[in-house]
């Protein structure tokens, strides 16, 4: 595959991006074959007595995210609840009354909603879901099982970024854009006809909408700080002189010096 995708991008067509597309392919399928791994380690493969057809499991949200995002599902579960939707509809593993019981398995906690229940999954998307095995097994798995999906994304994750089973071509609701209030209204329709539930009061709704997009939108994360934002203003005077100069040797010392 690797060599025939090289064999491609020797010949590639201008103003197509191969690399990227040949990654998000490469990631894509990571994610797969590392849900079936697990999903074989977990014995999902072993034959079990169930009664329940897949036209008559039960429904339920299941909000994929990371720990590390727990502020933004608590605001999601806040505002699903806040139309309708009850705590024992919502799986989501940072919210009491939502999550994984005492003295209950987590894995196996996770295992039993995808055996039991037809999910609809809210993937929250940020830099640390990314990160997180447990939550790219969880798109993994979901995209195995053909379940239903919506996406979020955080305010400092953007859509290059969405590079594994869920891509960036999908329409995803971006909580920190002028269209995040239309996005939520389509999201809404969507879920209320999953759900078999009834429509929400107008006014009901927009509040909601409302402190939940206040809320995330004003979760603060920890960027990393650049390079230049790590230079000293002697060294970023020192570094501007070097590239003024020409002068290598320049460049060299003051590397030197820093190391």
């Amino acid at each position: 595959y690797v060599s025939s995708f090289e064999k491609t991008v020797s010949n590639k067509d201008k103003g197509f991006d191969y690399k990227k597309e040949f990654l998000y392919e490469v990631n894509r399928g990571l994610s797969v074959l590392e849900s079936v791994r697990e999903s074989l380690n977990l014995g999902l493969n072993t034959s079990v007595a169930v009664e329940k057809t897949e036209e008559n499991k039960p429904k339920k949200i299941f909000i994929s995210h990371s720990t590390a995002d727990a502020e933004f599902a608590e605001a999601l579960v806040n505002m699903l609840h806040a139309i309708g939707v009850q705590y024992n509809e919502i799986f989501c593993s940072s919210v009491p009354g939502c999550w994984v019981e005492e003295g209950q398995d987590f894995i196996q906690t996770i295992k039993k909603h995808f055996q039991d229940y037809e999910l609809y999954m809210l993937y929250i998307h940020s830099p640390r879901f990314y990160n997180s095995h447990v939550c790219l097994n969880e798109m993994g798995a979901a995209w195995i099982a053909q379940s239903d999906y919506s996406s979020f994304l955080t305010s400092d994750m953007s859509y290059e970024q969405m590079d594994a089973v869920v891509r960036n071509t999908e329409i995803a609701i971006k909580v920190d854009t002028n269209d995040a209030n239309f996005r939520l209204n389509d999201w809404l329709n969507r879920l209320l006809r999953w759900l078999n539930k009834p429509a929400v009061e107008t006014n009901v709704w927009e509040y909601h909408r409302g402190i939940f997009l206040n809320t995330v939108k004003n979760i603060h994360y920890n960027q990393k700080k650049t390079s230049e934002e790590q230079l000293s203003e002697y060294d970023k005077e020192r570094l501007k002189k070097w590239v003024d100069s020409g002068d290598n040797t320049l460049f060299q010392a003051w590397y030197a010096e820093g190391s």
